[in-house]
């Protein structure tokens, strides 16, 4: 793996392409950064299928619910528009960019060396389908050792060891609304060890130095997601963090190179 920390473009170079894409993937790698990190759901058919939300409002300008419909009805929507439009109207930097299935992102990215966060995206009756559907995927896939399969839902993780012990995980953690309902350092990575995970992924406000130490003497490796500030480099040589999960993967890179020169 390259020099620490892992600079993992999020949902690809999401600053600047259409999220979760081929597009936004390539721009990401092309970049220099380590890996992609991206969020997969189950087609209506039982297809691990590459998107964030639960419908297709946002970027697929409607309506449905990503479950309700088929690969190859989904295959037809092009996510690309909406961010061409935010950008300018009537660009067309980005055309015809639609939703790629798990399956198609390994067959477009096989270089060795990437690393790949995949973020299950489980509907409440589709955990056991989904882990079972990544898993299986996986199980032949040359990229399976260069994969972290991370989620908020820990049961789904836990499923994920009982099926592929060599499967790498991450606990995925975020803050509550209010302080007071933030866990407390140390159960964060209770929860996470419990579940047999390899890392804990941290949303940046939970980063602190004393939850990161505790991980870290835990053996869980430890991730940072999602941080655009290159301030968040020098923080992450400093405190023993693996991987930086950014929009920005090309800024961040830069910092890291001159931290490497210093």
């Amino acid at each position: 793996m390259s020099v620490k920390p892992l600079i993992i473009g999020h949902r690809g170079a999401s600053a600047l392409a259409p999220e979760n894409t081929l597009a936004a993937f390539d721009l990401a790698l092309k970049s220099g950064a380590d890996g992609i990190e991206f969020d997969v759901r189950l087609s209506r058919d039982g297809v691990p299928v590459i998107i964030h939300d639960q419908t297709l409002r946002r970027t697929g300008l409607r309506p449905e619910p990503v479950s309700d419909l088929t690969v190859a009805e989904l295959q037809r929507v092009n996510v690309a528009a909406w961010f061409s439009q935010r950008l300018q109207p009537g660009s067309n930097e980005f055309v015809n960019q639609t939703i790629p299935t798990l399956e198609e992102l390994f067959v477009a990215f096989p270089a060795p060396g990437i690393v790949f966060y995949l973020e299950m995206k489980p509907e409440p009756s589709q955990r056991r389908e989904l882990v079972s559907a990544c898993c299986q995927l996986l199980k032949q896939h040359p990229s399976k050792g260069q994969v972290i399969i991370e989620c908020f839902d820990l049961a789904a993780l836990k499923l994920v060891k009982t099926i592929d012990p060599l499967l790498r995980t991450a606990a995925l953690f975020e803050p509550k609304l209010t302080r007071q309902l933030w866990p407390s350092a140390q159960r964060l990575v209770d929860q996470a060890t419990a579940v047999g995970a390899d890392e804990i992924a941290l949303h940046h406000r939970l980063a602190t130095r004393g939850t990161i130490a505790k991980a870290l003497l835990a053996n869980l490796k430890v991730a940072v997601w999602t941080v655009d500030n290159p301030a968040w480099v020098a923080k992450a040589h400093k405190l023993g963090i693996q991987t930086l999960i950014t929009n920005d993967p090309a800024s961040m890179l830069v910092k890291r190179q001159s931290i490497r020169a210093d």
